[in-house]
């Protein structure tokens, strides 16, 4: 027999933040209020799947949060800064294998806002 453990409340607590820090405070910064609000009611970064979470997985989940919050942010500052692809679409890829809803690729991020007028996010959600 196999025993699995569940993670603890205050990491379910924590990777919950997370994705409020992110839907909250960042996506706002790189999309227009209605494609922010459109995102919101789609489910993005929806916690409710965490209960359900091992530790390990809570686990990836929380690195993988982590990192896509600190290059979000380091994006808010510089939309040039193509080095974090690779690791954005690797952390990105861990979220959906988790059942988290984050539809986004890096390029979503590093267009610029004039640019999206031309080529908009390539996230289906937004439309």
């Amino acid at each position: 027999m196999r025993i699995i453990s569940g993670g603890s409340v205050k990491q379910e607590e924590y990777g919950k933040e997370l994705m409020r820090e992110i839907m909250e405070d960042l996506l706002p910064c790189f999309f227009s209020k209605t494609e922010w609000q459109k995102l919101k009611e789609n489910g993005i970064l929806d916690p409710s799947p965490i209960r359900e979470f091992s530790k390990e997985e809570l686990l990836e989940l929380i690195a993988s949060l982590q990192t896509i919050k600190s290059i979000l942010e380091h994006l808010k500052e510089d939309h040039e800064q193509k080095r974090y692809k690779n690791i954005f679409e690797r952390n990105s890829v861990k979220l959906k294998q988790l059942s988290i809803e984050f539809p986004f690729t890096y390029t979503d991020f590093i267009l610029g806002e004039e640019l999206w007028k031309i080529a908009p996010p390539s996230t289906p959600w937004i439309n």
